[in-house]
């Protein structure tokens, strides 16, 4: 029964020395129901399937630097980018190998460029429940706040603005007040003596 479920997995022993060594006898008709059988036998072949995966599929090494958009096609543009770049220091003058390296330097950041864009659409396809806020915090606008809150006085009154849009208020009405009041002038009584000087 148990070679019929594993087939040819050569990474299964049943044997002496196998994960499933004791299966085969722990599981011969006695006293139990089929269905638990069934349910115990799922869960040893869970483990087993596990103990494969362990062993048979080497772990992937990510650290802070991984990327997820990185493929062996980047890989490659790169390597061949660097190649042209090492031949390009060796002999500076030849225009052949400058040109061959900006090509391969400009497909090199295409395919970068394609490769983002192509997981990020993936990640926006696929998000669910809580990763939309992931999504807004990669999407925020990240400002660094250069400017603090500003004291100023405005119709005689000391006041603390804390927002852009107020200290750029505060900033046009300190350093550009409203000139003074002037009386209007009225120029039908205005006269011009022989002098050239004017007086009402």
């Amino acid at each position: 029964m148990l070679e019929e479920l594993v087939g040819e997995n050569p990474y299964i022993e049943i044997g002496e020395k196998g994960p499933l060594a004791s299966l085969e006898d722990s599981y011969k008709p006695r006293d139990r129901s089929l269905s638990t059988l069934v349910d115990n036998l799922v869960i040893d072949l869970t483990s087993c399937i596990k103990l494969v995966v362990e062993k048979a599929i080497p772990r992937s090494r990510t650290c802070e630097f991984s990327k997820l958009w990185w493929n062996k096609e980047l890989l490659k543009k790169r390597q061949k980018m660097a190649k042209l770049g090492r031949l390009r220091e060796q002999q500076p003058t030849r225009s052949s190998r400058l040109e061959a390296y900006k090509e391969a330097k400009n497909q090199y950041f295409h395919v970068i460029r394609e490769a983002k864009t192509s997981c990020w659409n993936d990640f926006l396809e696929k998000a669910q429940g809580k990763e939309i806020f992931t999504t807004l915090k990669y999407t925020k606008e990240r400002t660094l706040r250069i400017i603090p809150g500003l004291q100023y006085s405005k119709d005689g009154t000391t006041r603390l603005v804390e927002s852009f849009k107020d200290q750029c208020k505060a900033f046009i009405t300190t350093l550009f007040p409203k000139p003074p009041a002037t009386r209007f002038i009225e120029w039908k009584d205005y006269i011009i003596d022989k002098n050239g000087n004017g007086q009402n």
